[in-house]
């Protein structure tokens, strides 16, 4: 066992604690720490800018590659105090600088006027921005033609107001490129970790304060990655770039909210990564919502680019099958992706993703999955669908404009379990619940819930309504339930079912092969024939269909003859014993319209016997059920 361990993949290029490397862009006198507005440990850079575009600049000893993996943002912390001065962002009025040198360099306009939608928060303060130089769509200005960005070593704040200050009022703090922040341990004995522990070690640990959470109001905000069950690789002044390591690790939270912020990363920067792949690992999360601001073409609420190309919306990935994932009542708002295992389970969840790959994971018990895809593309591509596993009793709604599953292969069947479809398209259009993509015949059973409407592509899609039909039998005197009863019920007129359907009968052998006009029926079906005048044709009888008006049972050879007699035939829903608890079901009945019933229960094949009882009433879309009392027949 062990406490938590958290740790920042971060690079500190600089602390921002002397002056050394640190310039003026555009003149100016000397340079001193600031040490009264700072947000890492006691110093910052600082300067005092009015209507100039003037600003602060450091260049660092060493050359940072931006390009490499879980290294190419930067995490930049500004503050401007008297931030209502700012003009219109493309003024430009507040530039942040990356850099070969002072003069070869790119620039980003984060903020302009406050109050506008890309102006500085009117609460004012320090803000933090993450920057991804290599989105070129991004960039507002260049300088000497632009920088190598495998050899950054200059990061600088320029800024232009329309009105002066009293004091520095332009600030940048420490610098750091990075991913995010992981945790490890809290297992056995030991706490187990929390959101809060992310908050302590970044917000809290005054020498560290990278800028990948904050917090305003008890709300947690986050820049980059959360890392839960992998190592991190923090250093100082270090081109160190470890990968991350799974780890066992016990983390337990409820009632949290979590931001994530937009900027200007690129796609897959943030991100919220569970890691189940070591034993022992244990994750249970509980009424926390988790919200991403970003965008699937990132704009940042007007910023650059005209031409957008990134998709910072936050990505949930759920790594390995070993440990366990637990979330109840969680909900996830504007994520591009969710991704599970089977190690997962959520249950009363509501998710709000463009793509979900489910891995097999239970979702459940109430749970909304809110579909965002586009384009007649899928949100879920052949997920599992289960009664007490996979998705079951889970709501879809229609938040996009494409489908909420895909299901690809050949004669595919899926069984729905009170699964609800809202706000989706006509059949056959690119916003139907459900896209076929592979040869039919394929099936759809549903049953609670829903019909979803289908995309078939013009391959064959049964959708069936697939209801329960129960009678439960007890003895009259002290209302027991009697087990071994035979149970039989049929089709009886007015229903889509055949109710004495007249047929003809050929015999080969011991195949009796049906001919029956428009049947309906499916292999493994029963019907009961009777009017036949050779006994060996009449009775009950599983069937096996050979096509729309034709099916085979097996018989005892009557020598070829076809059946003579005027022949009926009606479809069996149930046709077995009574089991300990007194009932005998039919639990998936192909619902189409109401079915009027009839049929009896006995028991005349050991003791106690109980006299003949009859079965009456209708199957509707709720099913059918029924209680029947039986008098001894002793």
């Amino acid at each position: 066992m062990a406490t938590v361990v958290v740790e920042a993949h971060n690079n500190r290029i600089e602390d921002a604690e002397t002056v050394t490397g640190w310039t003026n862009i555009s003149g100016g006198g000397g340079i001193a720490v600031e040490t009264d507005i700072v947000y890492q440990a006691s110093g910052a850079a600082s300067r005092k800018v009015s209507t100039s575009f003037i600003g602060r600049g450091f260049l660092d000893g060493s050359t940072w590659d931006f390009t490499a993996a879980r290294r190419d943002h930067w995490i930049a912390k500004i503050n401007v105090t008297n931030y209502s001065a700012l003009q219109a962002r493309s003024t430009p009025t507040l530039a942040l600088r990356i850099g070969n040198s002072a003069t070869v360099y790119y620039d980003f306009y984060p903020y302009g006027t406050p109050g506008s939608a890309d102006g500085y928060p009117i609460t004012g303060g320090w803000q933090f921005v993450a920057i991804d130089p290599s989105v070129a769509s991004y960039r507002a200005a260049t300088g000497g033609g632009g920088p190598t960005l495998t050899a950054i070593d200059y990061f600088g704040i320029v800024a232009d107001l329309s009105a002066g200050s009293k004091a520095e009022n332009v600030v940048i703090d420490a610098i750091d490129c990075g991913v995010g922040l992981h945790m490890t341990a809290g297992d056995g004995a030991s706490a187990d970790g929390t959101y809060d522990d992310f908050v302590s070690y970044d917000e809290g640990t005054a020498s560290k304060r990278f800028g990948y959470v904050s917090t305003r109001g008890g709300i947690i905000y986050v820049l980059g990655g959360l890392f839960i069950g992998q190592s991190g690789d923090e250093v100082v002044s270090s081109t160190s770039n470890v990968a991350p390591v799974s780890a066992v690790t016990e983390f337990t939270d409820s009632g949290q909210t979590l931001v994530w912020q937009n900027g200007y990363m690129s796609t897959g920067f943030n991100r919220h990564v569970v890691d189940l792949a070591t034993s022992g690992t244990v994750i249970d999360l509980d009424g926390i919502t988790y919200i991403s601001t970003g965008a699937k073409d990132n704009t940042w609420d007007g910023r650059e680019p005209t031409s957008p190309t990134e998709d910072t919306r936050t990505e949930w990935e759920t790594i390995g099958t070993t440990g366990t994932l637990t979330m109840d009542g969680c909900r996830l708002v504007n994520f591009s992706d969710v991704i599970l295992t089977s190690a997962a389970t959520l249950t009363g969840c509501d998710i709000q993703t463009e793509t979900l790959t489910q891995g097999s994971a239970d979702i459940e018990g109430d749970s909304i999955i809110r579909t965002t895809s586009v384009g007649d593309a899928a949100t879920i591509t052949n997920p599992t669908f289960g009664t007490a596993t996979g998705i079951n009793n889970t709501e879809f709604i229609q938040e996009g404009a494409g489908h909420a599953v895909q299901i690809t292969g050949t004669t595919q069947t899926i069984t729905l379990t009170n699964v609800t479809w809202t706000g989706y398209g006509a059949n056959d259009t690119s916003s139907s619940a459900i896209e076929f993509t592979g040869t039919g015949p394929h099936t759809v059973n549903w049953s609670g819930g829903t019909a979803p409407t289908i995309q078939d592509n013009g391959q064959t899609v049964s959708v069936v309504n697939s209801v329960a039909v129960a009678v439960t039998c007890l003895d009259a005197d002290d209302l027991t339930a009697i087990s071994g009863a035979r149970v039989i019920v049929t089709a009886a007129s007015g229903g889509d079912l055949p109710f004495e359907d007249t047929v003809t009968i050929a015999t080969s052998g011991t195949t009796a092969t049906v001919t029956h006009t428009g049947h309906g029926l499916v292999s493994n079906d029963k019907v009961v024939i009777k009017g036949a005048n050779e006994e060996e044709l009449l009775g009950i009888n599983q069937i096996t269909v050979t096509g729309a008006n034709t099916y085979t049972y097996t018989i005892t050879s009557i020598g070829g003859d076809p059946g003579t007699g005027t022949i009926t035939s009606t479809a069996v829903i149930i046709d077995e014993d009574t089991n300990i608890s007194g009932v005998a079901d039919n639990a998936a009945f192909p619902f189409t319209n109401n079915q009027p019933i009839s049929g009896r229960a006995r028991k005349s094949s050991a003791s106690p016997y109980y006299k003949t009882s009859a079965i009456t009433g209708t199957i509707d879309s709720t099913g059918f059920s029924t209680t029947i009392v039986m008098i001894s027949d002793e």
